[in-house]
């Protein structure tokens, strides 16, 4: 009994700071994406922290989806410039 409960203990506190990380993580990108200029973060924003598909993309920016996709392969590459900064 006791050993399940230190195992307990000690999963716990991983999975405390497993969570401590992710939360870091996430800061860290969402201060990322602040640095990444409109229209693109709004795609990112769209596609990363909402879920949306770039169907649902392209009709809430009045975009075509074709475009919609070209901006997104855009927006990852600005994405990717702001943190190499």
């Amino acid at each position: 009994m006791a050993e399940k409960l230190v195992t307990y203990i000690d999963d716990k506190e991983e999975l405390f700071n497993e969570i401590l990380e992710l939360k870091d993580k996430q800061k860290r990108i969402l201060l990322q994406l602040k640095e990444v200029k409109q229209p693109y973060r709004n795609v990112l924003y769209k596609r990363y922290i909402k879920g949306k598909n770039f169907v649902k993309i392209a009709d809430e920016m009045h975009y075509d989806y074709d475009y919609t996709r070209k901006m997104h392969a855009i927006a990852l590459n600005k994405f990717e410039k702001v943190a190499q900064t």
